[in-house]
């Protein structure tokens, strides 16, 4: 999970903060910052880097949580949403028609899961669903390169 957090971190300082939104789930969904939210990231990153896990990984009302926030206050052409998760999700079945969703209002979806342990079926499952990509990392120092690529070839 720390990993995970400094990942976002390093996400919220190669994007535009003004056009992100950041979400935290496990049992619980945790909005961190609004799509249309305007906020200091400096504080941003300490709240990131202070996130404990408390529960179960439950995604299905984080993803409709995203889904709106794509629809109600994104303005851009390209979007983008990128997951961690180790793909352990307990209520995928809930979710798979927001990845639908996602998928329809032509969302890039980056699924992001540590290669030492996680559900690489459930993970490709919802990669399919939502049309989007799986990406593996070894470990976690290659994703300041991963992330900068991707930024790079989408913006």
């Amino acid at each position: 999970l720390a990993y995970m957090a400094i990942c976002v971190t390093m996400l919220c300082y190669g994007l535009r903060k003004d056009e992100l939104g950041i979400t935290f789930f496990e049992s619980n969904t945790h909005v961190l910052k609004e799509l249309n939210q305007k906020i200091d990231l400096e504080k941003l990153a300490d709240e990131l880097l202070s996130v404990s896990a408390r529960g179960g990984t439950k995604i299905q009302s984080a993803l409709e949580w995203a889904n709106k926030q794509f629809k109600e206050h994104s303005y851009s052409r390209e979007k983008l949403n990128v997951l961690f998760t180790d793909a352990e999700i307990f209520d995928l079945q809930d979710a798979i028609q927001e990845f639908r969703i996602m998928r329809s209002l032509g969302v890039d979806f980056i699924l992001v899961c540590p290669e030492t342990s996680y559900n690489l079926k459930e993970a490709n499952k919802m990669v399919k669903i939502v049309g989007g990509q799986l990406l593996t990392l070894k470990d976690w120092n290659e994703f300041p390169k991963l992330i900068s690529e991707i930024i790079k070839s989408r913006f």
